[in-house]
């Protein structure tokens, strides 16, 4: 990844494209067809006329920009990672968090079992192109008799497979997890267990992270959780992950690299349903699991870069 002053050029191994984030737009620079680069000219001179900036003082800055977004790329190992077999993909959307959180995300207001907290929009800001999602303690018990308040969005829409990337740095203390899924049905409190969920966590600690499953045969909860060793601390900086979700297979990807597929199709026949993409941050009562939270540390917060959504591309 390339920065610039007023500029953001980002490269997806997932589509093989490169990217453009400027003055809080979005737009594709250009991609790679049988080891060639092409650039969709036209989003180049949008980008010009669209500029408040002289054209020519302008088209300098995004030259350089360009130039060196494909030094970056073309030193760049773009195969699939070992394991692999990551599928075409087209970006559909992707939030950066310039300004405020875009319409496409939902608040959560409920709490649920295991959960210390109680979740509030309150507790959700965006600030200086990152999403924060905060733990604090209550200054008066509510309703629910949590003593924190924590937070979590989700997306409105549901989807059925895609690739669904984050770039994210959770500040992750004993007690609390932070994560990044998929949930299929209500999400609410009542019916929290009645759905079914995938995705990463980060719980309690910060140099692994858990492939986690949860569904429900009957009434009973089903949980599956495969800790991952990264070989870095995600609390100390921004690390990509990303869920790419096929009909038949769940794969796990930590910065580019492969780390866990989930392919158990007693287990897969679960996540053939429409879900909504989550990212949320809150304290335990599962000490056994994720150990016992220190509320001297309060208030803390994790954050996220980005998250984007791409959509499966038939081959």
């Amino acid at each position: 990844m390339v920065h610039q002053t007023k500029g953001r050029i980002e490269y997806s191994r997932f589509s093989q494209r490169l990217f453009l984030r400027y003055k809080g737009e979005f737009f594709e620079l250009a991609f790679f067809v049988s080891n060639s680069i092409c650039i969709p000219f036209p989003h180049l001179l949008f980008l010009a006329h669209s500029s408040s900036e002289p054209n020519g003082r302008f088209m300098r800055k995004l030259v350089l920009l360009l130039t060196s977004a494909f030094l970056f790329a073309v030193n760049c190992d773009t195969s699939s990672p070992t394991g692999s077999s990551r599928t075409p993909c087209s970006l559909v959307w992707q939030d950066t968090f310039d300004t405020s959180l875009h319409s496409r995300w939902d608040y959560a207001d409920w709490t649920f079992v295991d959960n210390l907290c109680e979740f509030t929009a309150d507790m959700v800001a965006v600030q200086k192109g990152k999403l924060e999602l905060t733990i604090s303690e209550k200054s008066q018990i509510t309703n629910h008799n949590q003593l924190y308040w924590a937070a979590e969005i989700f997306t409105k829409e549901k989807y059925q497979t895609g690739v669904f990337k984050t770039i994210m740095k959770p500040d992750g203390p004993a007690g609390t997890i932070a994560s990044f899924l998929l949930r299929g049905q209500d999400s609410s409190q009542d019916n929290f267990f009645k759905g079914a969920s995938v995705g990463f966590e980060f719980r309690g600690v910060t140099q692994q992270v858990t492939c986690s499953a949860y569904w429900n045969e009957g009434d009973n909860l089903q949980i599956r959780r495969w800790p991952i060793e990264l070989g870095f601390d995600a609390s100390e900086k921004y690390h990509e992950f990303s869920i790419e979700w096929m009909d038949n297979k769940i794969l796990f990807y930590a910065d580019d690299r492969h780390i866990f597929t989930l392919d158990d199709a007693a287990i897969i026949h679960n996540f053939q349903q429409p879900m909504s993409l989550h990212a949320n941050f809150w304290i335990s009562s599962d000490k056994e699991s994720v150990g016992e939270f220190n509320a001297n540390l309060l208030p803390i917060k994790s954050t996220w870069d980005s998250i984007a959504y791409y959509k499966l591309v038939s081959t």
